[in-house]
């Protein structure tokens, strides 16, 4: 055994060693509660361009976008999304994309600036094949566009400018909006189921996009 094993002398911390440990790690866990709401809900808006809305965001945040749009002095509001699936309500009008700009219509919202872009109709990354249909529509449209802006939801809105800028690539400037989650209290999150698993689920998804995904 002598010759296969040796004895060494390792250090390991006694009780006051421990309370600092444990210490930083309670504080790591709270600056983690406080900041990753506002972490992932970023906001960082481009001037004028195009602003996307996913169109099967609810009415009032449909509505909301409308004020977005005039604030940034956007020049066409797209809307984006898959097909709606069978016996939804929406179903009659086959994908989010056209749903959301029969919403934008119904609020009084000028129809020539809105460009409607259903994506394939998939399970896996729909964020990110929304932003590959944004981008087939640049590459081919008349319209000058080099910046957009991402209208989203709370804390989705930095993994999806990730999404987007990776999809888009460096031609186009991205920009995003994050406007509040009205079903939770961004401030107090883990407090409601609701808040709870949106942030939390948007944390691994960050995580997953950044680390792991590779179009």
């Amino acid at each position: 055994m002598g010759a296969l094993f040796k004895k060494k002398e390792i250090w390991i911390p006694n009780l006051k060693g421990w309370i600092v440990i444990f210490s930083f790690l309670i504080g790591l866990f709270f600056l983690f509660i406080l900041a990753i709401n506002p972490f992932l809900s970023i906001n960082k808006p481009n001037q004028g361009g195009i602003l996307i809305v996913e169109g099967a965001l609810t009415d009032y945040d449909i509505e909301q976008s409308i004020g977005v749009f005039d604030k940034l002095a956007c020049d066409y509001l797209i809307t984006t999304g898959g097909a709606v699936p069978k016996g939804y309500y929406h179903a009659k009008y086959e994908n989010y994309a056209k749903v959301g700009a029969v919403k934008l219509e119904r609020f009084g919202f000028p129809t020539d600036k809105i460009i409607f872009l259903p994506s394939k109709d998939i399970l896996k990354d729909r964020t990110y094949h929304n932003a590959l249909t944004v981008k087939k529509w640049l590459d081919t449209t008349k319209i000058r566009v080099t910046k957009i802006n991402i209208y989203e939801i709370g804390p989705h809105a930095r993994r999806s400018r990730l999404l987007y800028e990776k999809a888009l690539g460096d031609e186009y400037k991205v920009g995003v909006i994050s406007m509040k989650d009205i079903n939770y209290d961004s401030k107090k999150w883990w407090k409601s189921s609701v808040g709870f698993r949106t942030v939390i689920g948007e944390s691994i998804a960050y995580l997953y996009v950044r680390l792991f995904f590779y179009p």
